[in-house]
């Protein structure tokens, strides 16, 4: 019995250690680490994956070590700070909902400033007009022909 609570006792002062030795990240600067982490990952899926001859996860480092360089941290330091918001889900949700508004509100100002119209994106009679004239989006199906030929090609 004396054993198990040492050990326990132990492993709170270890624990209790550990997280005050380590410096956790400021909110607003978790905020901008995550959205180039986001980045990041899309980059390394969109663009490096393409690449047969790169190692994603070599590529996904070395650009990794260069985001923490240009905001002074390292990799524990993110992934500390990374796993204390996350055993925070209230924290987490206002950084992660900060992101959102931030990427939002710069979506639609460049969205506004490249159709000239200086009208809120929400409700716009603008936007109605662009899809009356022309569908958001055009699927072209293939010719019934073509459908034939592919089926008896297989």
């Amino acid at each position: 019995m004396k054993n198990t609570f040492f050990f326990f006792f132990i492993l709170f002062l270890s624990c209790t250690h550990n997280e005050l030795s380590i410096k956790i990240l400021p909110p607003d600067k978790m905020e901008i680490l995550l959205w180039e982490q986001f980045k990041l990952d899309a980059f390394t899926r969109e663009f490096i994956a393409r690449d047969s001859s790169k190692n994603l996860t070599v590529e996904n480092y070395k650009l990794q070590q260069i985001i923490f360089k240009k905001y002074n941290t390292n990799k524990e330091q993110f992934y500390n700070s990374y796993n204390y918001y996350l055993s925070r889900q209230d924290e987490f949700k206002i950084i992660i909902d900060n992101i959102v508004d931030k990427k939002t509100k710069e979506n639609q100002l460049a969205f506004q400033n490249r159709i000239g119209s200086k009208t809120s994106i929400k409700g716009s009679v603008f936007l109605k007009d662009i899809f009356k004239k022309r569908p958001p989006f055009s699927m072209s199906l293939p010719l019934q022909s073509e459908v034939e030929e592919e089926v008896i090609m297989q």
